[in-house]
């Protein structure tokens, strides 16, 4: 590919390397840290006596007794609280499991008072109300006021369904150090996070040198790291560093005591001057000096050394705005000023692509399909989940390549959680629920590490939820924009309602209304309230805008310009009353249709803007061509670089977007002129339901007329060729050429309306009942299926083969250690089930067989680790979760 390989652009001096790093493979998924510790529990509180109440009281509540093995309490006022009498020392225990019957919808904080300030710490439920137990389990160790002495601690049930809780019992966790699991990664890394701030570190052991071996230590090298220790741990430590001439003694250079505690937790970043021992050969040694760890560990985070180098590489900043419509923006045509800034800077410096399609309706697939240039069908992480490490993701490259990494995000999706921390240096997010001053924070974090990193070659991802929900009215801006149109704004509150699924198929969210001084919340909102909602969103674009003009100024101001690639983004857009649909998940235009916007060293193509319909997936590959880096043969997406030179150049005129968490199916754009919705659910109502718009124009919103087909055969080979091709997750193929009937329930998993696609049902041979998913096979029939990706372990069939005669067969396929990447064969040879790979045909064989089969990026075991607290609640305020 042109200039994949060779850098086109200005090259200036002064400028920096990394010369060598200790953790040289990004260690995303080599270790959950969880595994590095023991968890020794004391004698939990039963709560199964009266006298079990002796160390308990309980205030603000209308009654509470012994029953049932369990403490229930009814009448849960805003101020109802369980109290632990005594108090005690933080080092006792570090979490603290609170076991419950499940109460449904609500909260349980657990509050304290310290020596050091007090703390708490909430987790969620959403979770329908029955007759199991809970387990709410709270860090407590690892908040920075768990220190010294608790003189208060207590339960606060919130929100609770009914009012009603009922405590089976409270248990206190001290955690240990896995000294076997911690020396399994001390050469590798594990990825750890303080301060929300998650980083490739290794462990500070005790006895154990981590060293580095250089030859000729380059003039002006430094040696670059942070330092932190975990607030659990109940040990302090001596880190130091020396250096080596070999057969010499170590000579130390760098020392510093750490000590768990004090007001906050987060790295302590240092960088060491290696002058006196450059021209030479030396081994560079991290050293800890003390006991071996208890309750917690030292960390070394990304220790690396930097270096001048002749030759400086483009940088790298991609702002990513979430949930920005392009057609909201006045860079785009927006007939009311939202972004004038970004207007003027991309008319003067950029390129403009005008109409750029999302891969997927909502954050989590289009971000893995923009990091991974893969299409969101194929990458396969589309539900709730954390993205697989063996996708090979844009920070991945570019680290590998030498550049220094740092993610700077909202929080929520974007959590490292989520899996997308793979490659970054540094990982920080924002993790309250309140987003009021989520943007400023992150602009400040990213204004620093561009400071700390200006001679360095640099890839910075900032990302920010301020445009997504909730809306609000970001002042002075919603003001102007009121002052802009000439009609009638309502004064009230906007909220946004839960989806309803109706025929299998998510609806979607909806806005409701509360007037200022009304009672009752209305839905859907009229012409007038949709008006307000659009105005708030809006005033959000243009307080990011100005927000985003500062920003610039600080490149600008460190001389950045010149020599950095600056990219201007969404993920997806969103719905903001039309239809009276809010939020994201659907395939319509105002979901897919994003901004982009380059600025490229040298000023190459600034000021023009492109017609061709781009896609989101071509902004890896193109990130990779201008940086020089080689673009790895099997994306998805291609470089918008030959676009940029010459817009009559080849380029693919088809863009898919896949919305299967929604089960609304695919779309496929073409050449900007016409598109075509499938519904690839296996569904016998779903399946093969399709549409065809006609666009109109470059508005990078559809302008025609929607009409159904409900023959899909006009599009029905392409996204079978695709889904064949492309889909990542299980797959299913069954095939009855006998005259008998074969049927069954689908189970675990598979028992999941929006993961079950085929891209061929026309049999209607499947359906979904109130028991889940059932299949039929008459004689002479096949079904292809095809199951998202889940816990690919958890999967199987339930069913029998009944013969023309009458005989029955009973099947029973449990794939409960995983599902083979090569297919497994189950065949009906006479009355029994024969299994294997590639199984031959006997004369038994009565013409009945089960093929299964995974496909795509392998999952890991940890990719559906729940998140609690305040992660939960971040969630939930961004629409996520109800």
């Amino acid at each position: 590919m042109a200039g994949a390989c060779s850098p086109r652009f200005p090259q200036p001096t002064d400028a920096r390397a990394i010369f060598a790093r200790w953790i040289a493979v990004d260690p995303s998924g080599t270790c959950n840290p969880e595994r590095l510790y023991i968890d020794n529990a004391a004698s939990p509180f039963h709560f199964n006596t009266q006298s079990s109440l002796e160390n308990w009281k309980v205030s603000n509540i209308d009654s509470a007794e012994i029953a049932e093995g369990a403490l229930e309490i009814q009448g849960l006022g805003p101020e109802a609280e369980v109290r632990f009498l005594d108090s005690f020392d933080a080092s006792l225990f570090s979490v603290l499991e609170v076991s419950v019957k499940r109460f449904g919808k609500g909260r349980l904080t657990v509050a304290w008072l310290s020596d050091h300030g007090s703390g708490e710490l909430s987790i969620d439920t959403n979770t329908a109300t029955g007759n199991d137990v809970q387990l709410f389990s709270f860090k407590v160790g690892r908040h920075p006021t768990w220190t010294g002495r608790i003189s208060r601690l207590r339960l606060l049930p919130k929100s609770v369904s009914n009012n009603t809780i009922r405590i089976l019992s409270v248990k206190r966790v001290t955690r240990e150090v896995n000294l076997d699991e911690v020396a399994a990664v001390a050469a590798t890394g594990v990825r750890v996070e303080f301060n929300a701030d998650a980083r490739p570190a290794i462990p500070a052991l005790p006895g154990r040198k981590s060293t580095l071996s250089l030859e000729e230590i380059p003039q002006g090298a430094s040696l670059s790291f942070a330092t932190a220790v975990d607030s659990t741990a109940r040990s302090s430590w001596s880190l130091s560093i020396e250096v080596e001439e070999p057969g010499k003694l170590p000579q130390t250079v760098w020392t510093e005591k750490l000590s768990p505690g004090g007001s906050s937790q987060k790295w302590a970043e240092y960088d060491l001057a290696l002058d006196q021992f450059a021209g030479k050969d030396r081994l560079i040694h991290l050293v800890t000096s003390g006991p071996q760890p208890r309750g917690g560990l030292a960390w070394w985070a990304d220790p690396r050394v930097e270096a001048p180098s002749e030759k400086r590489r483009v940088n790298v900043i991609v702002i990513l705005l979430d949930t920005l419509r392009a057609d909201r923006m006045s860079a785009y045509g927006a007939p009311i000023s939202t972004t004038p800034f970004l207007k003027r800077w991309i008319s003067s410096n950029g390129v403009l692509f005008e109409n750029v399609v999302a891969p997927a309706p909502w954050t989590l697939p289009a971000h893995a399909s923009l990091f991974s240039g893969l299409d969101a069908v194929r990458h396969g992480v589309n539900h709730h989940m954390q993205a697989p490490d063996s996708l090979h993701f844009l920070a991945e490259h570019l680290r590998k390549a030498g550049y220094t990494t740092a993610a700077v995000t909202g929080g929520g999706i974007l959590r490292p959680h989520y899996g997308f921390a793979q490659g970054f240096d540094s990982f920080a997010y924002w993790g309250s629920q309140d987003s009021v001053d989520e943007l400023e924070h992150g602009l400040r974090l990213a204004s620093d590490f561009l400071k700390k990193s200006e001679n360095l070659p640099f890839f910075l991802f900032l990302h920010t939820y301020e445009i997504h929900y909730p809306h609000r009215r970001r002042q002075p801006f919603f003001d102007q924009l009121v002052s802009e149109q000439r009609a009638t704004f309502p004064q009230g509150k906007v909220k946004m309602l839960p989806p309803k699924i109706k025929n299998l198929v998510s609806e979607g969210n909806t806005f409701t209304f509360l007037a200022t001084g009304e009672k009752q919340w209305s839905s859907p909102l009229n012409p007038d309230e949709k008006r307000t909602v659009r105005t708030m969103y809006d005033s959000a674009i243009a307080y990011t805008d100005a927000e985003l003009a500062g920003f610039f100024e600080t490149i600008s101001r460190l001389k950045l310009r010149e020599n950095t690639l600056i990219i201007v983004t969404s993920d997806h857009g969103e719905a903001l009353g039309e239809d009276d649909r809010a939020g994201h998940s659907y395939l319509d235009d105002y979901n897919l249709m994003v901004p982009l916007m380059l600025e490229i060293p040298g000023h190459k193509g600034a000021g023009t803007r492109i017609s061709r319909q781009v896609r989101l997936i071509d902004l890896m590959p193109t990130i990779l061509d201008v940086t020089g880096i080689p673009v790895p043969p099997d994306l998805d997406g291609q470089s918008l670089l030959p676009l940029i030179e010459s817009p009559e150049s080849d380029f693919p005129n088809e863009a898919w977007a896949y919305a299967a968490s929604s089960n609304r199916g695919l779309a496929l754009r073409t050449d900007n002129r016409t598109k075509v919705t499938f519904n690839d659910a296996a569904w016998q109502r779903l399946w093969g339901q399709s549409t065809e718009t006609v666009l109109q124009g470059n508005s990078g919103i559809a302008a025609g007329t929607a009409s159904e087909t409900p023959d899909p055969s006009r599009f029905r080979k392409t996204v079978t060729d695709m889904l064949d091709r492309d889909f990542a997750g299980t797959r299913i193929f069954m095939t009855n050429t006998s005259d008998g009937i074969l049927r069954g329930d689908l189970t675990g998993v598979w028992d999941q309306r929006s993961r079950v696609k085929s891209p061929a049902a026309d049999c209607r041979c499947i359906r979904w009942t109130r028991s889940g998913g059932r299949f039929e096979l008459g004689p002479k029939e096949s079904l292809s299926l095809f199951i998202s990706n889940g816990k690919r372990e958890d999967g199987g069939i339930s069913g029998e083969y009944l013969s023309e005669n009458g005989t029955m067969t009973p099947l029973l396929i449990n794939l409960d250690h995983g599902i083979p990447t090569e297919p497994v064969e189950y065949i009906l040879d006479g009355s029994s089930w024969r299994t294997g790979q590639f199984l031959p045909s006997t004369p038994d064989n009565q013409g009945v067989s089960i093929r299964i089969w995974s496909t795509g990026p392998p999952l890991g075991p940890e990719n559906e680790t729940p998140l609690g607290g305040e992660a939960l609640s971040q969630l939930q305020a961004l629409g996520y979760l109800h």
